[in-house]
């Protein structure tokens, strides 16, 4: 293996090099300059300053996400299509529920309607948190609005139920 010029020079004075000692006071001015020529107070600075725009563009983000388009709770939130479309449905379900005075029927002889509206009401639930989270969102809608039209004709299932026993009761 060949050696470069420098390298030998190095070598051969090595031992030489190993029992120098240079004078105390160059390794003084030597510390004190490299200490002066370092900008750490710059240099902190910089980071701190950094530091505080980057929290204060994240508090900005975060605030104007917030106060942002916020996640639909419901369809109403969609748009006025799908507000008046819940609107209609929402009055629809309550004039009947009204009209059939769904809370003083009893709910062990129609045990099963009411078992699927609980259970719609469950899913509709669930798919609220789902429009709000986001993603599929016209599977969610349309799921949606098929929840309120089931509802709905439960309720009139119901109805019909209720009319055929007063009949049944009339008769006898």
């Amino acid at each position: 293996m060949r050696q470069d010029p420098f390298e030998k020079e190095m070598h051969k004075l090595r031992s030489q090099l190993d029992l120098m000692n240079p004078p105390k006071d160059v390794w003084d001015k030597i510390s004190a300059h490299a200490i002066g020529n370092k900008p750490l107070g710059r240099t902190i600075w910089v980071w701190k300053s950094a530091a505080i725009i980057l929290l204060g563009m994240t508090i900005g983000l975060s605030i104007l996400l917030l106060q942002g388009d916020s996640a639909p709770n419901s369809l109403s939130d969609i748009s006025q299509e799908y507000r008046q479309i819940e609107t209609d449905y929402q009055r629809e379900i309550s004039d009947l529920s009204a009209r059939l005075m769904i809370n003083e029927i009893n709910q062990e002889e129609f045990e099963w309607i009411f078992d699927e509206l609980a259970m719609l009401d469950q899913i509709q639930s669930q798919y609220l948190r789902d429009l709000a989270k986001g993603g599929h969102r016209e599977k969610v809608i349309g799921v949606l609005i098929d929840q309120y039209e089931k509802k709905l004709n439960l309720l009139k299932k119901l109805e019909l139920e209720l009319n055929r026993q007063q009949n049944e009761n009339a008769t006898i």
